[in-house]
């Protein structure tokens, strides 16, 4: 065959131009097109234009749709119009204050635990059936099965060997002491299993919760905690998530987990880190709207946050100021608190020395609480001669007589004794923090900055009685303005439509999670993120007895080593006795270390 003829070397150059050219046409054709539809859309149409002011009209009623389908999903948009007038107008679908919707609250603790995850948002569920129909509101909350667990967590003696008998309790608690009995008849209380975790001191939930909810009652949600609901959550790949199941779902941050994790655990310099990103994660992928007590908590996401006091006090705490405006105040000062370091109590002591110091004069205080450093409390007031007595705790509102609570805690999100002792017609002396943001516009609240302002204000209270409080501020505490109040920070405005559901947080997100946590996959990654057996294992019989070994084996290690080190310091007192006999110089091991060299 002859020999085909070299390429010419100006075939491919003439190509690449031609191709260049018509690529810059486009583009041309484009930028004109593109000029028109924003004229039309502009409203400045000229004639040359004219002919597609149909198709740019079409055009945009197509984007809208394909973008609020993206943003929100199709079962969001089913009877639902996003209003059109100014940014802040919300989306209807976020509104919750129409009686006619069906809210479901979840939660991690339930009485007669009286803490605030239990007692806050039964009081919010209780107050949000006001208006609705019987069972429009829902409570789901821990059940515990095990007496052992229900032992470490209520009260001494008091156990249920049923839900229906717990169940019974904590409504018959909302009659009394909530003063709410029309309320307890309405509240639909549903039970969750739970477990709980010994390490953490918290309840985790046991299977997925989301399939409890009937699809006919799914409407708005409210996860109290949702980062603590989520952690280990068994993720059923069967059950929608949060999103797909109800039309809005509305997060509460009640606890500043990193911070705990940084000062209460070993190693949390590293855990602490690792806390943010995962409660991150979770809050960003469950929640449309993230609603903190306080801006002591670490960001979630900014587009969806907001920072809200939502809670209020009980009516008793009220009855208590009313009172107090009659017959006045006979004591002094007064803390209350958990008798844990944490509290505040150093810093407490330390400054009620100084003021002796300075002004000549002790000032008593009766300091209320339990806890692990009960005894070393009371041995440093002693030893700086401050006049604190130490008591057992107690029901705040039994406190009643006091007119000076001294809180120097900046540990909480937000202080509810502080907010309990505003509502009883109180002075609080407080430090000015984040926490603390919420109580500084009332009247009886005095803030401090250094030392010199604490004795001030300080002196100030014990010569002076408390205002009477303002109608607006005594309104302010009652559950109806925190649920109105709760109702606001729920909505999403428009402006921020973009960020309700976005592809991200519930498509991407949820998938990932749903990958992680579910089946024999998430046993194994619940017991790496520190769960025990009882929350670790959920799905998988596989592995069950190798996560069971593994945390023998993690329990038995530290517990072995312990015996040692007693062992060894029997051992090294035995050998100063001998020593102390003898006429033969011995050299001790000062540490385990040191054992080895010794012959």
């Amino acid at each position: 065959r002859p020999t085909p003829p070299p390429p010419s070397p100006l075939k491919p150059l003439i190509k690449a131009v031609y191709g260049l050219a018509e690529g810059i046409t486009k583009l041309a054709n484009a930028v004109k097109n593109l000029a028109g539809f924003l004229e039309v859309l502009d409203g400045s149409a000229t004639g040359r234009t004219e002919h597609m002011k149909p198709i740019a009209i079409e055009m945009g009623v197509k984007l809208r749709e394909l973008t609020d389908k993206l943003i929100l999903g199709e079962s969001l948009l089913t009877g639902v119009e996003i209003p059109e007038g100014g940014p802040m107008v919300p989306l209807p679908v976020t509104d919750i204050r129409n009686s006619s919707r069906n809210i479901t609250i979840i939660t991690t603790a339930a009485l007669p635990w009286m803490t605030g995850t239990a007692v806050n948002p039964l009081l919010r569920a209780a107050f949000l059936t006001r208006g609705r129909k019987k069972g429009q509101v829902s409570l789901l909350v821990p059940w515990l099965e095990k007496h052992q667990q229900q032992s470490k967590v209520y009260p001494k003696g008091v156990t249920f060997d049923s839900q229906e008998e717990q169940r019974e309790f904590i409504l018959n608690w909302l009659r009394e002491s909530g003063d709410m009995r029309e309320e307890a008849e309405s509240l639909d209380l549903m039970f969750y299993n739970g477990s709980y975790h010994s390490e953490y001191r918290s309840i985790f939930p046991i299977g997925d919760i989301i399939k409890l909810v009937p699809d006919d009652h799914a409407d708005v949600c409210v996860l109290e905690e949702p980062e603590h609901l989520n952690w280990y959550r068994a993720v059923d790949p069967d059950v929608p998530p949060f999103q797909k199941k109800f039309r809005h779902v509305v997060g509460v941050i009640h606890t500043n987990y990193v911070e705990y994790a940084r000062t209460q655990r070993e190693l949390g310099y590293l855990a602490s880190p690792i806390l943010f990103y995962v409660n991150n994660f979770l809050v960003r992928c469950y929640c449309d709207r993230i609603i903190k007590l306080s801006d002591t908590l670490q960001d979630f996401a900014k587009e969806k946050e907001t920072t809200c006091n939502v809670h209020g006090v009980r009516n008793d705490f009220l009855k208590v100021g009313d009172r107090a405006q009659r017959v006045g105040f006979s004591k002094g000062a007064y803390f209350l608190g958990k008798a844990i370091w944490a509290k505040g109590q150093r810093q407490l002591i330390e400054f009620l020395s100084k003021y002796r110091d300075r002004k000549g004069e002790s000032v008593e205080i009766d300091v209320f609480g339990n806890g692990d450093d009960f005894e070393e409390i009371s041995d440093l007031a002693k030893e700086m001669n401050v006049r604190a007595s130490m008591r057992p705790g107690t029901d705040h509102a039994e406190c009643g007589e006091y007119k000076l609570f001294v809180n120097p805690s900046t540990s909480e999100v937000l202080c509810t004794t502080t907010a309990e002792a505003l509502a009883m017609g109180k002075f609080v002396l407080i430090p000015k923090h984040p926490s603390n943001t919420f109580f500084e516009k009332f009247s009886n609240c005095l803030t401090y900055e250094t030392e010199e302002e604490f004795f001030e204000k300080l002196e100030f209270a014990l010569k002076n009685d408390p205002a009477i409080l303002k109608p607006e501020e005594r309104y302010a505490f009652s559950w109806e303005a925190a649920c109105e109040r709760f109702a606001q920070a729920a909505l999403v405005p428009k402006h921020l439509a973009w960020y309700f559901r976005g592809v991200i947080d519930s498509g991407l997100n949820t998938y990932i999670h749903k990958r992680f946590m579910s089946g024999e996959v998430g046993d194994w990654m619940r017991f790496i993120g520190g769960a025990e057996p009882a929350v670790a294992v959920q799905t998988g019989t596989k592995t069950q007895k190798a996560i069971k070994a593994l945390w023998l084996a993690k329990v038995a290690v530290p517990k072995v080593v312990a015996e040692v080190q007693t062992s060894f310091e029997v051992f090294r007192d035995d050998l100063e006795r001998s020593a102390s006999r003898s006429s033969v110089t011995w050299t001790l091991p000062k540490d385990w270390a040191g054992l080895q060299g010794l012959k």
